[in-house]
């Protein structure tokens, strides 16, 4: 007998190549700058008003904003799991999701090349259109194919993720037969902070990331940049009429560069979240290497993404909630 009873409403609005990019863009960028006028006009306002106090503290509420892990759902109580802590994947020095997901037991990560190459996930032998892949308990899944490019998602704003292996259905919505992979995000409701990092491997692999966040009086608000560049000119063997050769793969480069914005908020004991995560993405696509062949492909691919979140959850008691979002 199922303990928590709960009801999810989720519904995603993805906006990709061909499907009104443009207009989507555009809002981003409105909400975007919105953000950052936010973080350079507020703060002073806040500091002149408690200059002009003459001391008096003014104490709010505390606001609590919280990401319901998935795992805590008496419905997935029997399904093995695994949780990816912020700290691992900071220890990892991994440049894309990918990298961290692949040692997860049970998953399989398929890998097209290098980092410009497509990754997709999949469980237990099922496809990557069966395997749910989520932020904050809503699913991004691509209504056009039903899976998910994770070489383009950005990883500062990552707190941790949870794997689910198995399906339920029930619990997380159609082709979920492999199961579920949650990121879960965290804005710090106790004061402002800001983290960056850089990082540098082989084949010109690059990647800088900035995350900043900071409390309001009613909310909390974050912003991140994320860029991820590499040469793709790795080196491999190949035989031809008996001989060996070495060769150096072309045209295989990558870039992507990622912004995203995030707020918190507590209205009348519903949790609001609303996440906005765009990318561009350049990458060449490598001709094929065949048996006395090898193409020298010019072919180049562009992409645009924008992922809009929002998402509203009043809880009841210990055992029942409700979950809506769009």
């Amino acid at each position: 007998m199922y303990e928590n009873k709960s009801v999810n409403l989720n519904f995603i609005h993805c906006v990709r190549p061909g499907d009104h990019t443009g207009i989507a863009l555009t809002l981003f960028g409105l909400i975007f700058f919105v953000f950052i006028f936010i973080f350079i006009n507020i703060i002073p306002t806040n500091a002149q008003a408690v200059a002009e106090a003459d001391s008096t503290v003014k104490r709010f509420p505390p606001v609590r904003v919280t990401a319901d892990r998935i795992i805590s759902n008496s419905a997935v109580d029997y399904s093995p799991y695994s949780i990816i802590s912020k700290e691992q994947f900071e220890e990892s020095s991994s440049l894309q999701i990918s990298d961290v997901l692949e040692n997860v037991p049970g998953v399989f990560i398929k890998n097209y090349g290098g980092a410009g190459g497509m990754k997709t996930i999949s469980m237990r032998g099922t496809s990557a259109q069966q395997t749910i892949v989520m932020i904050d308990g809503m699913r991004i899944n691509s209504n056009q194919n039903g899976i998910v490019d994770l070489s383009t998602l950005p990883m500062s704003f990552i707190d941790d993720i949870e794997v689910v292996r198995g399906g339920n259905a029930a619990f997380f919505g159609g082709n979920s037969v492999g199961g579920a992979v949650n990121i879960r995000t965290n804005i710090d409701k106790q004061s402002a902070k800001i983290n960056a990092s850089a990082k540098y491997g082989s084949y010109g692999e690059t990647g800088i990331d900035v995350f900043a966040s900071k409390p309001f009086e009613n909310f909390s608000a974050a912003i991140s940049c994320d860029y991820i560049s590499s040469d793709g000119k790795y080196e491999f063997e190949r035989a031809d009429a008996g001989t060996i050769g070495s060769f150096a793969r072309i045209n295989a480069d990558f870039s992507n560069f990622s912004l995203s914005a995030f707020v918190d908020t507590e209205v009348d004991e519903w949790i609001y979240k609303a996440r906005v995560i765009s990318s561009m993405s350049e990458r060449g696509i490598p001709g094929a290497v065949t048996e006395g062949n090898i193409e020298n492909s010019e072919s180049r691919l562009d992409e645009k993404d924008l992922i809009l979140l929002v998402s509203g959850m009043k809880v009841f008691d210990s055992g029942n909630s409700l979950h809506i979002g769009i």
